[in-house]
């Protein structure tokens, strides 16, 4: 495994290198795989960590992990033209503010990209529901399987 860091600081790019060394970023045809780039915006880097290991592990390919500690980074991220094909939403961060507020503003602002509510709270369910957010991954109580489908089922591979 490789992890080097963008232009911030806390954020980590996370890549795998295969056991044969095949390079799996080219396509059958001979073209370049587009990776995916998940924004992780949680206070709890042990959760990014787990998120890591679970891409990792399962062998997840196309999959680039971004860990921002609160709402405030990423979108700074968003506002430095940096891009995400998902980004997944704590509920409760310790900036002050909740995802669900975050979620809101990054929906109506930058309207490309999905955002995801990362928790099982049924408050912050309903909460994200309510400011757009129509997808969900779970954060606890399901297998790390689940949760790569989960993941694979959001981002379409």
């Amino acid at each position: 495994m490789w992890v080097a860091a963008s232009r911030f600081a806390q954020n980590l790019k996370v890549a795998y290198n295969f056991p044969d060394n095949t390079d799996r970023t080219q396509l059958k045809t001979g073209g370049m795989k587009k990776m995916k780039r998940v924004a992780v915006v949680d206070d709890n880097r042990d959760i990014f960590g787990n998120l890591e290991d679970m891409v990792v592990e399962l062998e997840i390919e196309g999959v680039s992990l971004f860990y921002f500690p609160g709402g405030t980074e990423i979108l700074e991220a968003l506002k430095e033209g940096e891009s995400f094909d998902l980004i997944l939403m704590d509920g409760k961060l310790s900036d002050g503010y909740t995802g669900p507020k975050y979620a809101e503003q990054i929906i109506r602002d930058y309207p490309g990209i999905m955002v995801a509510g990362f928790t099982d709270a049924t408050d912050l369910l309903l909460s994200f529901r309510e400011k757009g957010v129509q997808h969900f991954l779970s954060k606890v109580g399901v297998g790390r399987r689940t949760r790569a489908e989960e993941l694979k089922t959001l981002l379409g591979i």
